[in-house]
This record gives structure tokens, C-alpha cells and sequence, in this order.
């Protein structure tokens, strides 16, 4: 069955069950990671997080963390997704620009922003902070064009992120340009999305190694 949106993945999920709910509050902090934990080693089901403590925004995890999943995702059998990946990054589509969409039904700005209402996760003791560690990063650069990764973003106050950038790859290089420029970094962070942005987010290093090893390298 064909997706278009994450709350239609979650439904595929748990009608064929590989979803659980998590009825009771959790702690953002530690706690929410350690069930995790512990439902990973037991059943390995995505979870949802019902409520957490702090936020009224719930928290979904593990997603992808079976091929069957993976399979589902990707609408083909478990034995197929390799050439099922490859016949789609062989095909990409263009993005369609909109003028508006369900990501902007809320808006909240200047005073009204609090990026601590969201439920950041602090997974362990020796963690900096709570980060968001699935959030698709979208940077634009006026002559490198839109890329899209993932990297870890550490909470540091209600309107403020530090973002972890590895020398090499695309987000640290239209940094630097923007830098050279001085000039602010176009960026947008999406949180909640549906497996084929999340996979867009990598798919050009999995292309990358594919080549690779079909190369002999």
C-alpha cells in the first residue's frame, strides 16, 4: 500500500502490526529512551509515545528498524527493496513547489516561539542536552541548489540549536560558502515526516556506496 503522509504509514503499521502505543507518560529524559531500549530488544515495533511529559506533542521511534518496515515503506516485498531503492534513485521526482501546506497551519514566532515545548529526547546520562536526532535538515544555496540531510541538534534554549556539521559533506560546505559570503544559511528543519523524506535525507550516500561496491571498491 502506497503512503503519502506519516499518519498514513502509522496506520499501515499497526493494521499490520508493527506498532505499539505507549499509553502512560514518559520522561523525555532518559526514561522515553530506555523503553525504547527495552522494546527493541523484546518485540521491535515502532512505538508510539502517547504522552510525554512537558509537550502535548507525542513522539513515534523505531520506524524503519525492521526490512519488513523498510519493505513496507518503500510499497514492495522484503526481497525486493534493494532493486526497489535503486529503480528509485535511478527515477527521482522534482519537488513541487506550494504556496502553503499542513506544516504551516501553526505558526508561532518571536515571543511566541519555544522550541521547549517540543519533546527532545535526552537519550543518555553523559548527553550534552536533549537533541533531535531525526529531524530532515532542507539547506539552499543560490548556486549549489536544495539539499537535504540528517544531523544531530542539541537543544540549547527556547529559540536556539547547535547543529552538528562534518567537514566534507553538503551542509558543512554551503555553510562555509554562506560564511565566505556573509550571508545567513537558508535552512528548514523537518520533524515527523514520512519515510520518503527521511530516506531522501540519506540517499545520496547510500547511492554513493552502492556505486561503490559495485565497483569493487
Amino acid at each position: 500500500m502506497l503512503t503519502r503522509s506519516m499518519r498514513e504509514f502509522l496506520k499501515l503499521l499497526e493494521d499490520e502490526g508493527e506498532l505499539v502505543r505507549v499509553h502512560r507518560e514518559v520522561d523525555p529524559v532518559f526514561e522515553l529512551a530506555a523503553v525504547l531500549e527495552k522494546i527493541q530488544e523484546t518485540m521491535n515495533k515502532a512505538v508510539i509515545f502517547e504522552k510525554v511529559k512537558g509537550s502535548e506533542i507525542p513522539v513515534v521511534s523505531n520506524l524503519l528498524g525492521t526490512r519488513r518496515r523498510v519493505a513496507l515503506s518503500l510499497n514492495c516485498n522484503v526481497n525486493e527493496i534493494l532493486e526497489e531503492w535503486l529503480r528509485r534513485q535511478r527515477n527521482p521526482h522534482s519537488p513541487k513547489l506550494v504556496r502553503d501546506g499542513p506544516c504551516r497551519e501553526v505558526v508561532e514566532s518571536g515571543e511566541n516561539l519555544d522550541l521547549r515545548r517540543l519533546p527532545i529526547v535526552t537519550h543518555r546520562e553523559l548527553d550534552a542536552g536533549p537533541y533531535i536526532t531525526a529531524g530532515v535538515v532542507f539547506e539552499k544555496d543560490p548556486e549549489l541548489g536544495t539539499n537535504t540531510s540528517f544531523n544531530r541538534m542539541q537543544l540549547v534554549n527556547r529559540d536556539k540549536l547547535r547543529i552538528r556539521m562534518v567537514p566534507g559533506y553538503h551542509l558543512a560546505e554551503f555553510h562555509s560558502r554562506a560564511e565566505r559570503e556573509n550571508k545567513p544559511l537558508e535552512v528548514a528543519i523537518c520533524i515527523g515526516n514520512h519515510p520518503h523524506i527521511m530516506w531522501a535525507g540519506v540517499g545520496k550516500l547510500l547511492l554513493v556506496a552502492t556505486t561503490s561496491i559495485s565497483q569493487g571498491r
